[in-house]
């Protein structure tokens, strides 16, 4: 099992029908490919978590993702095996989240400081796994 969790910019500001759109596409994409995960959003900022085989996870990131032209500046935090799946019920949850979130979020990893967030990244990878998920535990996703 691999997970893969990357931060990325909108190319515009999405509204909910458009959001909505991209995520009846890869719901139907990630089920069809057992792939679970996550995706917050807000006012452009994206975040999203992708569990699954290797191979998949990587076609998907490498051949899809980091293409697609609704978004830029994809930054891949994280890229391992995991033991278990984290989002395993959801083949994408979703929470178009609110500053007061993303900034309760930044406040487990700062993504604005990025040498101190590399840090992070590079000595405590699981736990970045277990806060994200702890977050959207408390901040009822959609699924």
């Amino acid at each position: 099992m691999h997970t893969l969790l990357y931060i990325s910019s909108a190319t515009n500001m999405y509204s909910n029908d458009v959001i909505i759109d991209i995520l009846n596409v890869s719901r139907a994409y990630n089920s069809q490919n057992q792939i679970t995960g996550l995706l917050l959003y807000h006012d452009g900022s994206i975040l999203q978590v992708l569990e699954g085989e290797k191979e998949v996870i990587e076609d998907l990131f490498y051949n899809k993702i980091c293409f697609d032209k609704r978004h830029h500046g994809i930054i891949e935090l994280l890229n391992n095996e995991i033991k278990d799946r984290s989002f395993e019920e959801w083949s994408m949850g979703f929470k178009q989240i609110s500053i007061e979130d993303w900034a309760e979020l930044k406040g487990h990893i700062d993504i604005s400081n990025i040498k101190k967030f590399s840090q992070v990244i590079n000595s405590a990878s699981i736990d970045i796994i277990n806060m994200i998920k702890s977050f959207s535990d408390v901040n009822q996703l959609l699924y």
